[in-house]
């Protein structure tokens, strides 16, 4: 339990985590990483951004997922599957709302970061 506890708070601290609205639905498989070739960077991660560098989101099922990135919209789509290649530099996070009258908020991601230098 105590090992439990401080995977979670370490996690949380590494900005390793995101919300879910329970209430908009339940969550069994979500991601959101940059990639490139088998390397991957997940939430809270940093890497030097490169021309071949991918963002990836992939939802359980299908809702209206919107890309953020520097504090405003980027991309945005209905489906399950969000892809982008070559985004540039930035920081990077994820919106997604379920429902399609009145999409209510179901995911809230922490940032990527795609940075020109890292320190």
């Amino acid at each position: 339990m105590h090992h439990d506890k401080r995977l979670v708070l370490s996690a949380i601290k590494n900005g390793q985590s995101y919300l879910v609205n329970y209430c908009a639905g339940k969550i069994k498989n979500f991601s959101f990483f940059a990639h490139s070739g088998q390397k991957n960077w997940l939430m809270g991660e940093e890497t030097i951004y490169s021309k071949d560098l991918n963002l990836s989101v992939k939802l359980p099922s299908k809702a209206h997922i919107k890309l953020i990135k520097d504090g405003k919209m980027f991309a945005k789509c209905f489906g399950s599957n969000l892809n982008i290649s070559d985004p540039g530099p930035g920081v990077y996070r994820v919106e997604v709302y379920k429902g399609n009258i009145w999409p209510r908020p179901w995911i809230f991601s922490n940032h990527i970061y795609l940075r020109t230098q890292l320190g």
